[in-house]
């Protein structure tokens, strides 16, 4: 979750634009947000969240059409892990 935007990213992927400029112009697979995954995954810093497929389904929905899903802050916000 960004200031502006969501991303879906695992240890290899972004969904990013700059992750996919770097792969195709710069030859370099990776972009800053897998390089904060990485030190967060070496930090032990993850917030994991369990949520229904269907959720899960609508969250990812709302990232790829809107850059950001509401439905997953309010989640964050609710639980109070975001202010």
């Amino acid at each position: 979750m960004g200031k502006y935007r969501d991303y879906i990213l695992n240890e290899i992927l972004c969904s990013c634009k700059n992750f996919l400029f770097n792969n195709i112009f710069k030859n370099n697979n990776k972009c800053y947000h897998l390089y904060a995954l990485e030190y967060a995954l070496e930090m032990d810093k993850i917030l994991t969240l369990e949520v229904t497929e269907d959720l899960m389904r609508d969250i990812i929905m709302e990232i790829y059409t809107m850059d950001k899903s509401f439905i997953l802050r309010k989640i964050l916000f609710s639980r109070g892990l975001i202010h």
